[in-house]
């Protein structure tokens, strides 16, 4: 478990486990002022902003898409033949290695505040 802080001054937290009992959902929550978000096994559940209507639910059941946190091997499978497909036509893959490497600096700073007992900033 991480809490993270964002240069605006919004505060995230992040939790992940491997140990969870089988047949779980595998869920992420967004809450933001000005919307939220609930994804569970790589599809949108539910979908609210504050422009829209009072208690409107859209896009449910949509994909959530490649950056889901959701990760079964049908994830990786995708994200592997992306990188075929790229090279063999010649194109950016969708996730590309600088893309991957934020995410990698905060699972790191994670890891390194955990050994530390400290605060570690994200560059």
């Amino acid at each position: 478990a991480a809490i993270l802080k964002f240069k605006n001054g919004a505060i995230g937290m992040l939790e992940g486990n491997t140990t969870a009992y089988p047949g779980f959902q595998q869920r992420v929550y967004i809450y933001g002022s000005d919307g939220s978000v609930i994804i569970e096994n790589d599809k949108i559940r539910e979908w609210r902003f504050r422009d829209e209507q009072d208690g409107k639910t859209a896009n449910a059941g949509e994909s959530a898409g490649a950056g889901s946190a959701a990760i079964p091997s049908s994830c990786h499978q995708r994200q592997v033949q992306d990188v075929v497909n790229a090279i063999l036509e010649g194109r950016q893959p969708a996730i590309t290695g600088r893309d991957a490497r934020h995410p990698l600096a905060i699972i790191l700073a994670v890891y390194e505040s955990n050994r530390t007992g400290r605060a570690v900033k994200v560059k």
